[in-house]
């Protein structure tokens, strides 16, 4: 039998918790694409040619806009360059993480506990959902108790 206490984190806006064995910054920064799909589109078209679509557009209606007025024209060349440097414009933004508690976990055998197979497990046992195999190892947790620190 081995025991290994956890560190479980809740990354504000997800519902999947962060265990890690060790802490964690309560702040992190982290690169997200600045204009996805049809945000990425309208984006493109205004750049290019200064017409501004509205932003509740449906996708459909941004997809006609470019067959109607851009596709199979000197246009395209244009809108499809301006949609590779849309598309690749990434901001930062921060992740908050809030510490929850520690997780006391219970293996039948010695494992290496920072294996991200491991982690997949405790993570998975911890929402609901027991794994019996992942990636080749399988599962020997025995029990999750979490403490809070006033118990």
């Amino acid at each position: 039998m081995m025991k290994v206490n956890y560190k479980v984190f809740k990354k504000v806006g997800d519902r999947t918790p962060v265990i890690t064995l060790s802490d964690i910054p309560k702040y992190q920064l982290r690169g997200k694409k600045k204009f996805v799909g049809k945000r990425a589109k309208i984006e493109a078209i205004f750049r290019a040619f200064g017409t501004r679509l509205p932003d509740d557009s449906k996708t459909e209606q941004v997809n006609q806009y470019v067959a109607e007025n851009i596709f199979k024209t000197p246009k395209w060349a244009i809108y499809v360059s301006k949609c590779k440097e849309v598309r690749n414009e990434v901001e930062t933004v921060p992740d908050i993480f809030e510490f929850q508690y520690i997780l006391e976990v219970l293996f039948d055998k010695d494992v290496d506990a920072a294996d991200e197979r491991i982690i997949y497990m405790v993570t998975a046992e911890l929402m609901g959902k027991e794994v019996q195999e992942y990636k080749g190892l399988k599962n020997s947790i025995v029990s999750l108790k979490k403490n809070y620190g006033y118990e």
